[in-house]
């Protein structure tokens, strides 16, 4: 005990710890139940002299207070020994006050005021009343005087802190002060100092300079400067630095993690949520992460957690994914592998062999076997029953001789059939139960199968668990694509005709990669958490701050993985030849596209025979991409002189479209700011459509008034003689005037003779003649302009007189403004043959519900310019909406340009087309730009008339003066190059916003003014798969993750179920949901509709074609259209190249895609086959092309996105043989498997079907995914599982 208070009073170790507890800290103890019993017992122990034998007069020095101060208020509670003053100072009662006034001691009680001392004697105690010199009762007005004339808060504080100053600089005016955050509020954080919490000031963030974002009930240590205190401002007390009070660091796995709230706790008791994450990193249970955490105090907000982690990183393997740890649960319980080894036992004195090896087996062939049974004990035993898989035929066992007796130290020979039904490596179990309720089993291992799958593994290699090939980058900067710096470089021609010497004053930046960054990332080797060492943005949250550096950092990381893969091809002795004006190069693999080159790419020559440092580089652009070769254009010199020589070729592909990325983050910040980049609140505005027409309650009463257009206030200054008429109360009478309600006049009259607006609002009719004024239907007068012919020619002044004379109000007309430079008029749309006017409000009057919705929120637009988004999960019709809503705006808003950006030519020109056969526009409403690149061929007949093709700035001009423009995103950022204003597009589509990444996205949001007049629209689904990106250290930090998945995390577009219920769980101003599938049969989309969209997703599509092959005779179960076939092939790669192939998979897809064209009666364009590897689809050609069969649509799953079709077939390709160490199949799996890992390629994969999904794979591989396993385990359900063994947790279902 002396040894604790000596170190007490030396300021070490309080005395209430023990020095484990000193590990923890503080905050690892809750406060006892019981805060009165603990201030009492503290209290008891002052006046107590004798504590375990310890005096006071003992002790070689005195205790003094560390804080001390005089408070004045008001008893809030009365306990038995005790009173609490303000709730927050316990008073026992054994310390009486010194002056009462008024009553008696026995009077005090609640509400009674008092004057009391409030000592601290340890930074780790709470405060304590020492004594009590005044009481008041509560009707006298002298404790209110007291507490008027008293101390300041601020006064108090620092009177509290002046006493601490030798804890660190009395020289300086400094102390060093424990604080604990209380709340953040615009940019405003509170903080309680000291234990008591009694006090709290008020700082900015930013004074802190702290280097993470706090939360409430981090600790921090704070030094306060208390010579600059301002007394007359309570509260403000200047801090000159703070720190955590403590920090952890180090490597960690997630023990829990809770999506509902995306909050989770790491090994170690350590909490953290979504926003201590990379944006594009989703947790999961089992992941290994490297975290960095602050002590925080113990609550609900933290899960009762003493440690917070401000930053938690995946942690990832050489290949730069992410590493994870499996659920082998899911392959079998505890108890499932106990019972498993319990049958190999020998048991009762019977022996059977543990393991018998049949080798391999032939498909279709049946193999006999005999299993030796030993019964070495002195007792008679029974066999009962015999129990095998479903590859085992117990046909050959004579049943009616069952039960048989093994004599003692006898045996007996089992003889079984086994049939090579099903492809692949199999195990089965052999039970053989006795009578004594025992049971003794032999494991049969075979592997079945066909000359087929011999023929494709020939001259491939089985790549046992573990290993796999690696490709070596050149590491040499220059060698890697920075030619362009050697004095050298002789660039090539962009075309066979001299171009016009034009000027452009806003050229496109290079935007060349930094060369330290080169070094770093090849000194990196792949690694992540080295160079987030070296580059602390790339590890950030995104935030305004760090948004340009970020995203640049980002896209030179894109950019260098391309060159790294590109350089992958790289030619020697290479020999072109004269093809016409261009010269030829055969390039091996491009038929493969190995590598993928386009037209605008270059490919780089080098003379073998140059010394080292005197190199001459020629470039050749490419004009032409044909089947085995290029043909390339090099200066004209090059042409005239090149004669067969031999050179060393690297190819170099366009970066335009990382310039036009790089440039579009540096305007997101001016153009679109924080409230579009990271939306917090919704400031809802006047609509800018307030047409009813499209109306539920209009459209069930079937009655649309129609009328003319009136002049808006763009042409016409209207003011009344005593006062100005608002356009606002105009606008209101006008949508009055809209009602499509009729009134109970007007249901007695049949037929009304219909009025203008001007007679409706004013009382007055106008009959002079004004100009011709084309009729635009349901249009808001806010926003129209009136087509006024001749109005350059119209006399307006005349046009205000006649109108002034006869409305009592004056007009003052304005002509219309005059084009001015840098601005672009609209083309005059010609008449398309065969249009009609439109009854019907609604172009497809087929939408449903939920679409019409969404259609109606973009017309009013009350929440812009953020985003709107439409969240349109598979199948759903997101592009239909999308269609629709573009050409209501475009119906009425006469004053609107809209941009429709998509990531891709083929989403463009589906756009495009479904526009154009709409029927509503006319020549020269509708403009699609395409890049100098695309072929003619690629372009589809149908709007091939509205298309045009060229960055000519000339050509440029006048694409942009048409009312809608469609182009790709990357195709979007050439018209930067005309400089046009701010308010030159009113609106910006984006369909399939999440295939794009963020710079891509802001490439089109630039070019729309983000006013008020504007609004964005984003139609995707952010649980499919995002962008398609080469390097996976962009993927970690955070590239991969697309604008329109960032901003649905944010809180104001956040699922809320209750909030929103009737509104399908969002904010029905910013987000509408689809939830009806036209596109699969329901137990299709049941897994996808449950694991990712909250089970809302129903099958509404066409009966016939979703119950197509219901009842078919090879489905497992005959009212499921689902089959997942079991099978444990071989991983196998080919050569020098890196991608797997499945050879027993691949053989089985071709007895499926038989089975479909035979059986099935499906046509080849009826049917896809997905596989996640390049070498499994070039296989799988390859063996229905020997088969003779008809190619189906062979592909990717990123190839398959957006596409549907009757039945698909997947192949997940890789195995694991389970017989080996668990190690090696986490190995196997950390490498980056196909489907593994990955919700949206699943997601994706699994939604293609529409009335047949057909999926091969290996159960005990794909269980170890979590998401994978829900899948399976449906399957079981369901009865629509054939094939190989299942795992053991899945036996039973």
């Amino acid at each position: 005990m002396w040894s604790q208070i000596q170190s007490w009073l030396l300021g070490s170790v309080p005395p209430q710890y023990d020095a484990d507890d000193l590990l923890m800290g503080p905050s690892a103890h809750p406060p006892p139940p019981d805060h009165r019993a603990r201030h009492s017992s503290q209290s008891s122990a002052d006046t107590d002299p004798n504590d375990a034998g310890l005096r006071w007069e003992d002790l070689p020095v005195a205790l003094e207070p560390l804080s001390s101060r005089w408070v004045t208020g008001r008893i809030t509670r009365e306990d038995a020994d005790s009173f609490l003053i303000d709730g927050h100072f316990y008073w026992p009662k054994t310390l009486s006050p010194k002056m009462i006034h008024g009553r008696g001691q026995e009077a005090l009680g609640v509400d009674w005021q008092v004057r009391a001392q409030v000592v601290v004697m340890h930074e780790h105690e709470a405060p304590k009343v020492r004594q009590v010199s005044d009481a008041w009762p509560p009707s006298s007005s002298q404790a209110t005087e007291d507490w008027i004339m008293g101390p300041s808060e601020t006064e108090l504080l620092v009177e509290d802190l002046h006493e601490k100053l030798d804890l660190l600089d009395a020289s300086t005016g400094l102390v060093r002060s424990l604080a604990s955050v209380e709340s953040i509020r615009a940019g405003q954080i509170a903080l309680n100092l000291g234990l008591d919490h009694s006090r709290s000031i008020n700082v900015p963030l930013s004074s802190l300079g702290l280097h993470y974002v706090p939360w409430t009930g981090d600790l921090l240590s704070v030094d306060l400067n208390l010579d600059q205190v301002d007394m007359t401002k309570a509260g403000d007390l200047p801090i000159q630095a703070a720190r955590p009070l403590r920090t952890l660091e180090g490597p960690g796995s997630i023990q829990s993690y809770w999506t509902s709230d995306d909050r989770g706790l790491l090994s170690g008791d350590v909490f953290f949520n979504q926003s201590s994450c990379p944006t594009s990193y989703r947790p999961r249970r089992g992941d290994e992460v490297r975290f960095q955490a602050v002590e925080c105090q113990p609550g609900p907000n933290n899960k009762y957690a003493n440690w917070r982690a401000h930053r938690v990183v995946p942690q990832v393997n050489g290949d730069g994914l992410r590493a994870k740890r499996l659920v082998f649960e899911n392959l079998a319980h505890p108890s499932q592998r106990k019972f498993r080894q319990e049958r190999l036992k020998a048991q009762n004195g019977i022996f059977t062999p543990d393991q018998l090896d049949l080798g391999a087996i032939d498909s279709g062939n049946v193999v006999n076997v005999e299993i030796p049974v030993e019964n070495r004990g002195n007792v008679n035993q029974t066999l009962l029953q015999v129990e095998a898989g479903p590859n085992v035929d117990l046909s050959a066992l004579d049943r009616s001789c069952l039960p048989i007796v093994v004599p003692d130290n006898g045996s007996l020979v089992l003889k079984l059939e086994c049939h090579g039904r099903v492809l692949g490596r199999q195990e089965q179990l052999i039970s053989l139960h006795f009578d004594g309720d025992f049971c003794v089993g032999t494991e049969l291992k075979f592997c079945v199968g066909h000359t087929k799958i011999s023929e494709i593994m020939r001259g491939a290699n089985v790549v046992p668990n573990g290993e796999r090939f690696r490709h070596q980058y050149n590491r040499n900067g220059e060698a890697a694509g920075m030619w362009q710096n050697q004095s050298g470089y002789i660039p090539g021609r962009k075309s066979v005709y001299k171009p016009k010497a034009t000027y452009n004053k806003n050229y496109l930046p290079q935007y060349e990669i930094p060369s330290h960054l080169w070094r770093d990332v090849l000194d990196a080797g792949g690694q992540p958490e080295r160079l987030s060492r070296l580059y602390p943005a790339l590890n950030d949250q995104l935030c305004l701050g760090n948004y340009k550096l970020k995203f640049s950092s980002l896209i030179y990381l894109e950019e260098i993985a391309l060159w790294q893969q590109i350089r992958r091809y790289d030619l020697q002795d290479a020999v072109l030849f004269h093809a016409g004006p261009y010269l030829s190069l055969e390039v091996p693999g491009l038929a493969e596209k190995r590598p993928s080159l386009m037209i605008g790419d270059s490919a780089v020559l080098r003379l073998v025979q140059r010394a080292p440092g005197n190199e001459i580089f020629y470039e050749g652009c490419i004009q032409e991409v044909r089947s085995k070769s290029v043909l390339l254009l090099f200066t004209e010199h090059f042409h005239s002189t090149y004669g067969g020589e031999a050179y060393e070729v690297s190819f170099q592909f366009n970066r335009s479209g990382f310039r036009r990325m790089h440039q579009a983050v540096e305007m997101a910040l001016a153009t679109s700011g924080a409230n579009i980049l990271f939306p917090e609140k919704v400031c809802l505005l006047p609509a800018q459509v307030a047409d009813q027409s499209l109306n539920e309650n209009a459209l069930k009463a079937k009655r649309i008034i129609r009328q003319k257009v009136y002049p808006s206030s763009s042409v016409l200054n209207i003011e009344s003689n005593s006062s100005v008429c608002s356009l606002q109360s105009i606008s209101d009478q006008c949508e009055a005037s809209l009602s499509l309600t009729p009134s109970p006049s007007e249901k007695k009259i049949k037929k009304k003779k219909r009025s203008s607006v001007a007679e409706r609002l004013f009382g007055q009719k106008i009959s002079t003649s004004i100009p011709e004024v084309h009729e635009v239907q349901e249009v808001n007068p806010d926003f129209t302009l009136p087509v006024v012919k001749d109005r350059l020619d119209f006399d307006y002044q005349k046009y205000a007189a006649m109108i002034t004379r006869t409305l009592p109000h004056r007009f003052t007309v304005q002509p219309p403004p005059i084009p001015q430079p840098g601005t672009f008029p609209p083309y005059t749309a010609r008449k398309r043959r065969g249009a009609k006017r439109r009854k019907n409000p609604w172009v497809n009057s087929n939408l449903n519900q939920e679409q019409r919705k969404a259609v109606r929120r973009i017309l009013l637009g009350e929440a812009r310019p953020l985003p709107y988004i439409i969240y349109g999960p598979p199948g759903t019709g997101k592009t239909v909406t999308l269609v629709e809503a573009i050409l209501q705006i475009f119906l009425k808003r006469p004053d609107s340009r809209i941009l429709v950006a998509t990531p891709s030519n083929s989403s463009a020109d589906l756009v495009a087309e479904r526009l154009w056969l709409s029927k509503v526009l006319q020549v020269g409403d509708l403009a699609r730009l395409n890049a100098f690149q695309r072929s003619e061929d690629s372009i589809p007949d149908k709007i091939k008339a509205l298309c045009f093709k060229s960055q000519d700035t000339t050509v440029l001009s006048r694409v942009i003066r048409h009312r809608i423009v469609i182009s790709t995103c990357s195709s979007a950022g050439g018209l930067y190059k005309l400089g046009i204003r701010g308010g030159h597009f009113t609106h910006c589509f984006i369909d399939e916003a999440g295939h794009l990444t963020e710079p891509e996205t802001m490439i089109a949001f630039g070019l729309v003014s983000q006013s008020q007049k504007a609004q964005l629209v984003l139609a995707g689904d952010p649980k499919q798969l995002g962008p398609v990106l080469q390097s996976k250290l962009a993927k970690i930090f955070g590239l991969e993750q697309s604008f329109l998945e960032r901003i649905t995390t944010a809180k104001i577009y956040a699922r809320d179920s209750e909030k929103f219920k009737d509104h399908g769980g969002y904010d029905p101003v910013l987000v509408t949901k689809l939830v009806r599938n036209y596109r699969s049969h329901d137990a299709i989309i049941h897994m996808s509709s449950k694991l990712f969209y909250d089970s809302e997703l129903s099958a509404q599509g066409e009966l016939a074609l979703r119950n197509r092959f219901i009842g078919m005779s090879f489905l497992p179960n005959p009212d499921i259209p689902i089959i997942f076939h079991g099978i444990k092939g071989f991983n196998c790669q080919e050569g020098d190249c890196p991608s797997w192939f499945n050879p027993v998979e691949a053989f089985q897809t071709s007895k499926f895609v038989r089975l479909m064209y035979g059986e099935g009666k499906v046509n080849p364009t009826e049917l896809g086959v997905i596989a996640p590897y390049r070498k499994q689809v070039e296989k799988v050609r390859h063996l229905l092309t020997s088969l003779e069969l008809d190619l189906p649509r062979i592909g990717s799953v990123e190839e398959f996105q957006g596409q549907e079709m009757p039945v698909i077939i997947i192949t997940t390709v890789r195995s694991a043989d389970m017989s080996d160490a668990d190690d090696g199949v986490e190995f196997d799996i950390l490498q980056g498997l196909g489907f593994l890992q990955s919700e949206k390629r699943f997601n994706v994969a699994m939604t293609r079907a529409q009335s047949l999904l057909i999926v091969l794979g290996d159960p005990h591989l794909l269980a170890l995914d979590e998401t994978w396993f829900q899948f399976l385990k449906y399957c079981c359900v369901q009865r629509a599982y054939q094939g190989c063994d299942l795992p053991l947790s899945l036996c039973d279902i």
